[in-house]
């Protein structure tokens, strides 16, 4: 079986992009002959990777993602192999439906991972022609996916609500959790974490607010927010800070590779306080290095608390307010405690090894429906 991943970027800016990585890594140890994943050359650097392949931009606006070498490239993979896989992570470029322009016989299978496209603020938000995008090309290249993935139980929703019928697989993000330095705090200084995009859909605002009170309260702590976005937004949040005098606070750039996993095992406690997250990557990557996590209901880690492993509550400054002071009241012993469970929680349901062991039975059953349907698999 040859299994094509199908992303819109190799570089490592993103959690969705990162998983992505992590499950073809993952992957490509057991069936290395036979993993690849690919792309189109957007000039952007990044780590290259014994399994991906990168394919040049065509004629046309950049932001299209057209590349008509690639799409040769897929239809000769029909040719060569007998069971082939398209598992598309990207959607609103062209790339995202050469899969299903080059199906056309039953030993090709497509599962798409939606990556919270599907959702109603991604159907309403960025450019104009994108209504006319998904009625005339993105949604019949759906129709042709076998299977579904979604990462949680609200992109699953999201999928249903707009009609799709096809089996869809509940398999969250793969996680790496070998590449994890095991590093803890060791300075005077206290800190909380923020990482991740500066943008709006994160909740920036509310942790700012939460800081003016906290950094009164709690002296020993500093509040590091690493990361980047649009630049009017970000200088919105830097100018917010000021307005509101906030202390130790520290605004840093993206970090990545082993840079990134000390940065989170360096910190005490991780925040994440976004309204809204299909599934929060850098939630799992703090858990993976024993970090314990503050973030709210509209994520979807709402088990954080019975695992001993952080706090959730709903979204807002208020309620931020009471579980980052409780938080943050802990004794390093404390906190270590919850870190080591929530590294255990990862390891054990997140782990590359785990979601790519899931994947595969989702493969296989593609190619044979007379064979036991997986847990992670809903038909209705």
């Amino acid at each position: 079986m040859k299994i094509i991943h199908i992303i819109s970027s190799l570089k490592e800016v993103s959690g969705p992009t990162q998983s992505v990585r992590n499950l073809c890594q993952e992957q490509y140890k057991k069936n290395p002959k036979n993993i690849k994943l690919v792309s189109v050359d957007f000039q952007q650097k990044y780590k290259k990777l014994p399994f991906s392949r990168l394919f040049p931009l065509g004629i046309g606006p950049k932001k299209l993602g057209r590349s008509p070498k690639l799409f040769k490239w897929l239809r000769s993979m029909t040719i060569q192999n007998n069971q082939l896989i398209f598992h598309n992570h990207s959607m609103w470029h062209m790339l995202s439906l050469y899969a299903s322009w080059v199906k056309k016989y039953p030993h090709i299978k497509i599962i798409q991972s939606t990556r919270n496209a599907l959702a109603k603020i991604s159907l309403n938000s960025g450019s104009r022609i994108k209504p006319i995008y998904w009625h005339f090309l993105q949604r019949r290249a759906l129709n042709k996916v076998d299977c579904f993935h979604a990462t949680c139980e609200a992109e699953y929703e999201d999928i249903r609500e707009l009609g799709f019928k096809q089996p869809i697989a509940i398999i969250p993000n793969a996680i790496d959790i070998d590449n994890n330095i095991e590093i803890s705090n060791s300075s005077e200084d206290r800190i909380l974490l923020f990482m991740g995009r500066l943008h709006p859909e994160k909740g920036l605002e509310t942790l700012l607010e939460a800081w003016q009170k906290l950094h009164i309260e709690f002296k020993g702590w500093k509040l590091k927010i690493v990361g980047t976005g649009e630049k009017r937004y970000s200088q919105s949040i830097k100018k917010m800070s000021d307005k509101l005098c906030l202390k130790r606070i520290q605004f840093c750039e993206p970090v990545f590779g082993n840079d990134k996993w000390r940065t989170y095992g360096g910190s005490d406690i991780f925040v994440l306080p976004s309204p809204s997250e299909n599934f929060g990557m850098v939630v799992a990557e703090a858990l993976a290095c024993r970090t314990p996590v503050v973030t709210t209901n509209g994520t979807p880690w709402h088990d954080l608390p019975s695992n001993g492993a952080g706090w959730c509550q709903d979204y807002g400054t208020e309620s931020l307010l009471v579980s980052l002071k409780e938080a943050m009241s802990k004794s390093r012993k404390e906190l270590d405690i919850m870190g080591e469970r929530g590294r255990n929680w990862i390891v054990t349901d997140f782990s590359s090894a785990k979601v790519s062991q899931d994947m595969y039975e989702v493969y296989n059953w593609l190619f044979d429906q007379t064979k036991t349907t997986p847990k992670c698999v809903r038909i209705n």
